[in-house]
């Protein structure tokens, strides 16, 4: 893989770190409104 290609699935991942990190934080507090989600 060339460093472009490196960097293209770092970023991939790191944007898929913060979504999960939103869904979990969304489930362990089901007290709030899930108008943070849309």
């Amino acid at each position: 893989m060339n460093p472009q290609e490196n960097s293209e699935l770092l970023a991939a991942l790191m944007r898929q770190e913060e979504l999960l990190k939103q869904l979990v934080a969304a489930i362990n507090k089901p007290k709030q409104t899930h108008d943070s989600l849309l």
